[in-house]
Formats: C-alpha cells, sequence, structure tokens
C-alpha cells in the first residue's frame, strides 16, 4: 500500500483527512488512472455512491473504472503529460533502455537461485544485503518483485508509440489490472503488523454516507476503523470530485509540467548518448553471458568478472571472489596460542576482541587468510571449546563499521 500512496500524490494534493480515511489507497490507484469508454459513471449518481463505486473498483482491481471516475479535463491533463514526454525524450535510447532492462529481468527471473547462492555467501555482500533484508524475506518476495518489473517492462510504457499517442484507460484495463493484482500478492507476504491496518481489505469495512448536497457542492461521512471523516466533493464536468483536489489538480498539474520541462530539456550531446549507448551496450553484455551460465560455478566466475570490469571502468576496485588460498601466516603468538571458546578467561576468542578495531588482529594473528570490509578470517588456530567439546581451527571476525562486533569458530 505504501506504493500506491506514493502514486496517489503524483496526482492531487488532497487533505490530510482525505488519506487519513478512504482515498489513502482508493483514490491512490486513481492516480495511475486514465479513462476508458465506458458507462460505469455516466449515469447521474451522488457524491456518496461515486465513492463506494470507486472503492468497489479498487477491490475488484478494475483500476480503468477508477480513472473513469475523473473529469475529461483532467484526463487529457494526464495525457499531455505523457505526450510531453514522448516529445522530450530521446526515442532511440528509449528503446534500448527499456530493452537492456528486459534482459536484466531475464537473469533475475532465470538465475534466481544463482544470484541468491551470492548473496548469502560472499563475504562483502551477504552481511550488507541481511541489514536491509533476511534471505527468507528475499526467497518469498523475489518472484513476485520480478513480476512487477516484467509487467511493467514489457507494458505500453516500453513503446514510444505510447508516449506520443497514450491511452491510459487501455493500459489500466490491461496492465494496471495486471499489476494491482501483483501488488495483492505480494502484500500478502507482508507482516500484517507491519501494515497497520492500511490494507485494501480494510475498505471493505468503509460506510459512506451523504451529509448534504447543493448543486455542485456536496459533503459525505466516511466511517473506517472506528473512526468517521466529513469530506467536501465538488462536481467538475459532471463527476463528483474531492473539493480539495479540484482546487489543487491545475497547480500541480502546470508544476508537473514545468518540472517536465526543466528536467527534460537539456538534449544529448552526441559524445553523451555515445557514452550512455556504451553504458548500455555493456549492461546488455553482462546480462547475456550472466543469463548464458548454466550452472553456479559459471554464474559465478560470469558475475564476478562483470563486476571487476564494470567497477574498474567507474574507477573503483574491482570485486573479487571469495578466495580459497589462505595467506601465509607471520608467525605471531597469536598463531600458535591454545584459545577457548564458550568458557574461559584471557584466552577466550569469542570474547577478548569484541568492540575493538580490526587492527588488532594483525598483532595478534598476524595478516589474515581472508579479508573483506566484512570479516576477517584466521585458519590453523587451535581453539578449544570447553563449552560443547572439540578442537576448532577457524575464527571469522566480524566487523561492522569498522569495530569488531561478532566472532565465529569452525572446524
Amino acid at each position: 500500500m505504501i506504493s500506491v500512496r506514493k502514486t496517489f500524490s503524483l496526482f492531487n494534493s488532497l487533505s490530510s483527512r482525505w488519506s487519513r480515511a478512504l482515498v489513502m489507497s482508493l483514490i491512490a490507484v486513481s492516480l495511475i488512472v486514465p479513462q476508458v469508454g465506458c458507462g460505469f459513471f455516466k449515469k447521474k449518481v451522488k457524491a456518496d455512491e461515486v465513492v463506494r463505486q470507486v472503492i468497489q473498483a479498487l477491490l475488484d482491481n478494475k483500476p480503468e473504472l477508477i480513472w473513469a471516475a475523473l473529469p475529461a479535463t483532467y484526463q487529457q491533463d494526464v495525457h499531455d503529460l505523457i505526450k510531453l514526454v514522448g516529445q522530450k525524450v530521446d526515442a532511440q535510447l528509449y528503446k534500448q533502455t527499456f530493452t537492456v532492462l528486459q534482459k536484466v529481468v531475464n537473469v533475475l527471473r532465470n538465475k534466481k537461485d544463482f544470484i541468491l547462492q551470492i548473496m548469502n555467501s560472499d563475504p562483502m555482500i551477504s552481511p550488507m544485503v541481511k541489514q536491509a533484508i533476511s534471505p527468507q524475506e528475499i526467497g518469498q518476495s523475489w518472484d513476485g518483485i520480478v513480476s512487477v518489473l516484467d509487467t511493467v517492462l514489457n507494458s505500453e510504457l516500453s513503446d514510444t508509440n505510447f508516449l506520443a499517442n497514450p491511452d491510459m484507460g487501455k493500459f489500466l484495463l490491461n496492465t494496471g489490472a495486471k499489476l494491482m493484482a501483483q501488488f495483492d500478492t505480494l502484500s500478502k507476504l507482508v507482516p500484517q503488523d507491519q501494515l497497520k491496518g492500511k490494507t485494501k481489505e480494510s475498505l471493505k469495512g468503509i460506510k459512506v454516507t451523504l451529509v448534504s448536497e447543493k448543486g455542485d457542492d456536496s459533503e459525505i461521512t466516511i466511517e473506517m476503523a472506528g473512526k468517521s471523516e466529513n469530506l467536501k466533493m465538488k462536481k467538475v464536468e459532471g463527476k463528483w470530485i474531492p473539493a480539495d483536489m479540484s482546487g489543487a489538480w491545475k497547480p500541480q498539474i502546470a508544476s508537473a509540467k514545468t518540472n517536465l520541462e526543466t528536467n527534460l530539456a537539456k538534449t544529448m550531446s552526441a559524445q553523451e548518448k555515445m557514452q550512455f549507448t556504451l553504458m548500455l551496450g555493456m549492461v546488455g553484455g553482462a546480462a547475456d553471458k550472466l543469463d548464458a551460465a548454466k550452472t553456479q560455478p559459471e554464474f559465478t566466475a560470469a558475475f564476478y568478472a562483470i563486476a571487476g570490469q564494470m567497477m574498474g571502468s567507474l574507477g573503483g576496485g574491482a570485486l573479487k571472489p571469495p578466495t580459497t588460498e589462505p595467506v601465509k601466516p607471520t608467525g605471531p603468538a597469536g598463531r600458535s596460542m591454545q584459545w577457548t571458546v564458550g568458557a574461559g578467561n584471557k584466552s577466550r576468542i569469542d570474547q577478548v576482541y569484541l568492540n575493538q578495531k580490526p587492527e588488532i588482529l594483525i598483532k595478534a594473528f598476524g595478516q589474515p587468510d581472508l579479508k573483506s570490509d566484512a570479516a576477517w578470517i584466521y585458519r590453523g588456530l587451535t581453539i578449544k571449546n570447553l563449552k560443547e567439546g572439540g578442537t576448532m581451527k577457524t575464527a571469522k571476525f566480524n566487523i561492522t563499521d569498522g569495530i569488531v562486533k561478532t566472532v565465529e569458530v569452525s572446524e
């Protein structure tokens, strides 16, 4: 529902009272959707009935019907903005960009297991990913997110002819409805406590009541989750819309047009276009190589080779795969010392270096056998497990923000 609320803000700046109530998710979708020539809203209805119809259209994943509730000039305003984009963008680069992004999505879809293996095992990548999202959440949401990207990249938006002559009604009837269904699936993976009741299903409990109506002005009451809000409505071109929306629409459209003209005013130079084309070619070629990999080793080798090339071209250090070749120890005392884990005092390796800078490890053990920003690994040690028994030989010092935070031992 968060993305729906963001979409909502593109079309109007309704009052906080309106967004707190029904349209937090309701008219939110009407902001992505354009007109369709149907008779859904052609009959004369009162403001409260319009709101109930829009709610039902949202519940039924029919965004084209929500768009039909907008005045014709509002729909034309949206089409004009899309046409403006079509006039400003470089058609060739636009098409090439979508083609390359489609290749990337193919890799995400076809090589999911290979990618997840790298994300979960690479000593530099894995800690960063796990800080943002758990491996379980990644696995659960991966297919749904890829499906959304695939739908967008293979929709009418990929065709410059659509930008020149947009038909948002048709777009919403097909692509819009499909995206809504896909977001429904994704929302089911989000814990309910995180959604805080702001789900599409919660709209089923909304009660809309007409308070008053006089000419082109009306007021309704919206009751949801035990809270009641009054909303003023305005009839524009025969369509009931929120009064705040009617006042804010034209300024919002004018601002959007100005921003587009400003941001798209500069034309790419021949050199800039060549550089962008080369970048697209590099990404597209990389995607082709990754998609061609048949096994995990093939994919991993291609991934690190491509990552190294790209980082090198950007002036950064090359990303290298974890090496299994240990660096020869320099012979400091820590290498030959009898360490303990799970119990003990000064010799307890899982406690001694916590909350210290990793450089202190060099004094005790010398250079690590494996090293990354996220972890230093030392092998060939003697570590007695006083709690569970047995002797371990490897210590992994996990580093966050330049400090040793945890220590893991293994055979």
